[in-house]
């Protein structure tokens, strides 16, 4: 069974459907009790509820980055700094995102993979419409 914390983002294998977990492995009455999460509902946006009933492997952890693609322009910031920097996303490593440097691209740098031209940083979000229009 995998073990999850309160926070982890999770998606369900069967629907696709993603929240953050609010109860992972309980037990009730001796017995596994399923990953309990909080998903945004489909039908009233806004509006969350629990999800509850589904074992742990019916459940997988997912990375709040595992959508972006290299290249996407987006804005990082370190924990506890207020300021966002715009970017372009780079990948994960060591569990951080990162971006290339200087507003660079994986065309524009000589080596892509090297960690020499990438920043990594704590938080990383896509950047709102306004962010978008400068």
């Amino acid at each position: 069974m995998s073990e999850f914390k309160v926070g982890d983002l999770v998606e369900n294998i069967h629907t696709g459907e993603r929240g953050k977990v609010i109860y992972p492995n309980l037990k009730s009455n001796g017995h596994p009790c399923p990953v309990v999460y909080v998903v945004e509902s489909r039908v009233t946006p806004g509006l969350e509820h629990v999800n509850i009933g589904l074992p742990s492997k019916d459940v997988r952890l997912v990375s709040e980055w595992e959508d972006f693609k290299v290249d996407d322009p987006v804005m990082t910031r370190n924990t506890g700094d207020t300021y966002w920097n715009r970017g372009h996303f780079a990948g994960i490593r060591g569990g951080h995102p990162s971006t290339f440097n200087y507003g660079a691209t994986s065309f524009s740098v000589r080596d892509s993979d090297s960690d020499g031209v990438r920043t990594y940083w704590n938080e990383c979000r896509r950047p709102t419409e306004e962010e978008l229009k400068g």
